[in-house]
C-alpha cells in the first residue's frame, strides 16, 4: 500500500525536486509493503523452526480474522481513491507520516514482548516502520506545506 501511495504522491509532485524526494522513496516503501505482507509467514516459519505450529484459532475466530483482512484491503482501497482526488504530493504524505508516528511508538516496542527467536523479525518490521517514517518527514522538511 506504501509504494501505491508514494507511485501516486510521484504523479502529483509540483517540481522536479519533489519528484526526485518522493522516488528516493519507493524502495522503502516497497521495503514495508514486503515485511507487511510476509510477516505472518516470518513467524509462522520461526515457530516451526523452534518446533512450534501456528497459532490455532478456531473456525470462528478465522473468519473473524479474515474479515479483519478484508476490511484492511478494502480500506486502502478507498485511501488510495480519497488520496488521488488530492492536488498535490504533500497532502499524501503528511497523511501517510501521521500515521507511521503511531505505528512507529507501537511497534518499536513490540520485540520486547515478542517470543526471542521472534524478535529479529519483529524488529525488522518495526525498522522499515521508522525508515519510512523518517523519509517522509524529511521530505516534510524538505519540502514545507505552501498553506501555513
Amino acid at each position: 500500500m506504501f509504494e501505491r501511495c508514494i507511485q501516486l504522491a510521484i504523479s502529483k509532485a509540483a517540481t522536479d525536486g519533489e519528484c526526485a524526494a518522493l522516488h528516493s522513496m519507493v524502495a522503502i516503501a516497497s521495503e514495508l509493503d514486503e515485511q507487511e505482507r510476509s510477516f505472518e509467514a516470518r513467524i509462522n516459519a520461526s515457530k516451526a523452526a523452534r518446533g512450534e505450529g501456528p497459532t490455532k484459532v478456531s473456525k470462528a475466530k478465522r473468519q473473524e480474522i479474515d474479515q479483519y483482512a478484508a476490511d484492511a484491503t478494502e480500506i486502502a482501497a478507498e485511501q488510495l481513491k480519497e488520496f488521488a482526488a488530492l492536488d498535490n504530493a504533500w497532502t499524501i504524505i503528511f497523511a501517510l507520516h501521521i500515521g507511521l508516528e503511531s505505528d512507529t511508538k507501537f511497534w518499536s516496542k513490540a520485540h520486547l514482548k515478542a517470543h526471542p527467536s521472534d524478535t529479529a523479525i519483529v524488529q525488522a518490521f518495526a525498522d522499515a516502520k521508522t525508515r519510512l517514517r523518517d523519509a517522509l518527514a524529511a521530505y516534510l522538511r524538505q519540502f514545507p506545506s505552501s498553506e501555513g
